[in-house]
């Protein structure tokens, strides 16, 4: 047994130098880790409900900052993966893009490590983020196009609509049962009325509303 439990013991003192040596082997420039895809941070005091699209080429990485066009500050930062489906909810306001792109990201103080494939695009143009009509959340799509090294750029509208609808539905009373237990059961003075052509009687005064609402991209 006491052999045994010097065998182990040895087998992981050994795994352990082992994993020390390797770590001691990696090399010195290799980058920790690669540009995520998605929201890194957000900094804004106010709601982000309006949508922002981004559509960009295959072959690098894109880090987005969105800055108020008035104050310069950053509301939020985002990693893009090039090709892959890219939106984030921004605040109301006007707001400035600006992107940096490569593949061989060393963090937000290094940015994108120096290669022919390394550079920055800045879209000094603001887009407005805000509210039209009653329910319509305003946004914008974003697309990338790179031709012969250069990168051009095309913005659209786009806008989430919210609709709600009223529901009649049957009510419930609380009842007691013989054995004091409680429970709910429908209310037999109302009438059960989903179709929202139906009008409430004046008589069913036991009658109920609930509220169902979705949104949906509109443009």
């Amino acid at each position: 047994m006491a052999g045994r439990l010097i065998g182990w013991t040895g087998a992981m003192v050994l795994a352990a130098i082992l994993g020390i040596v390797a770590v001691l082997a990696a090399p010195a420039g290799e980058p920790a880790s690669g540009l995520a895809h998605g929201l890194l941070w957000r900094n804004s005091p106010l709601a982000a409900v309006f949508p922002l699209v981004v559509q960009t080429p295959e072959g690098r990485d894109f880090y987005l900052r969105v800055e108020d066009a008035e104050t310069g500050e950053a509301v939020l930062a985002a990693g893009i993966t090039g090709g892959q489906f890219f939106r984030v909810l921004v605040p109301n306001g006007r707001f400035v893009l600006d992107f940096a792109y490569g593949t061989d990201w060393r963090g937000e103080e290094e940015g994108f490590a120096p290669a022919p494939n390394t550079g920055a695009l800045r879209i000094d143009s603001p887009l407005s983020f805000g509210v039209e009509g009653l329910a319509r959340k305003a946004g914008h799509v974003v697309t990338l196009t790179e031709q012969e090294g250069a990168f051009t750029v095309a913005a659209k509208g786009q806008a989430i609509c919210q609709r709600t609808r009223v529901i009649h539905v049957r009510p419930l009373r609380p009842l007691i049962s013989p054995d004091g237990d409680a429970f709910y059961d429908p209310d037999p003075f109302s009438t059960d009325r989903r179709s929202l052509k139906s009008r409430p009687q004046p008589s069913d005064f036991y009658t109920t509303y609930e509220y169902d609402s979705w949104s949906y991209v509109c443009d």
